[in-house]
């Protein structure tokens, strides 16, 4: 079974708050179209100690269908077939920031069942967004 990470992490392009996510996502694995991802992001929104707002994307760990952190990185990766946008796997996808003292750190796993396969995911990137829901930071998908 492929297993990727995300560990490049960027400042997304137009991204120009003091936020500086870095980290490792990953390993991702891939079972009957879903993702199971580890995350370990230090310099998260600390705004998101309570977890995600009403915003959209508010703070949001997706996959995007963009390849590239210096290009737009599209919508978030789906299967299109089995899934429609008000069904979209990824808006329910978050994280919870803690120890805001020194920046916001945010640890956990998830399950998001997308109808993608391991080919499919590899070289995507991946997303991470402040708690109004902007996209702050971007690595790309590679092999563990």
């Amino acid at each position: 079974m492929a297993a990727f990470e995300a560990t490049a992490f960027v400042k997304y392009d137009g991204y120009a708050g003091a936020l500086s996510v870095h980290g490792v996502v990953g390993p991702m694995t891939t079972s009957g179209g879903s993702q199971t991802f580890d995350y370990h992001l230090y310099d998260v929104d600390p705004d998101c100690i309570n977890g995600a707002g009403p915003a959209g994307n508010s703070c949001g760990i997706h996959i995007h269908a963009g390849m590239s952190c210096t290009e737009n990185a599209g919508g978030h990766y789906y299967n299109d077939a089995q899934f429609t946008s008000t069904t979209d796997p990824w808006k329910l996808v978050s994280y919870t920031a803690y120890n805001t003292t020194v920046g916001g750190v945010a640890i956990g796993t998830s399950t998001v069942t997308t109808g993608l396969t391991s080919a499919d995911v590899s070289g995507r990137t991946f997303i991470v967004h402040d708690y109004q829901g902007a996209t702050i930071a971007c690595a790309v998908l590679g092999a563990v």
